[in-house]
């Protein structure tokens, strides 16, 4: 299996959309996401748009959204701003 670490601190479109062309050009089976809020939010849109391509504008999962599909596997590993601080 291969795989693609998504690390974002600012959630923004382009980092969905970069991560999504990263994810497809590399052949990855799961996400990685290491960090805060923003990183996990991101690694979601990504997977949930890896396995749902309908919801290529990242836009339109705002509020509820039914997809048809399960996200890609996502591994989460939450930073604590003490452990971020400790750095």
């Amino acid at each position: 299996m291969r795989c693609i670490p998504i690390l974002s601190r600012i959630r923004r479109l382009k980092n969905v959309q970069s991560g999504v062309a990263a994810f497809k050009k590399s052949g990855a089976d799961y996400l990685i996401a290491i960090g805060g809020g923003s990183s996990m939010d991101t690694s979601k849109a990504i997977g949930i748009i890896i396995a749902n391509p309908e919801f290529e504008d990242v836009r339109s999962l705002e509020g509820l959204s039914a997809t048809r599909k399960p996200a890609v596997p996502i591994f989460l590993r939450f930073r604590r701003r003490q452990e971020r601080q400790r750095k």
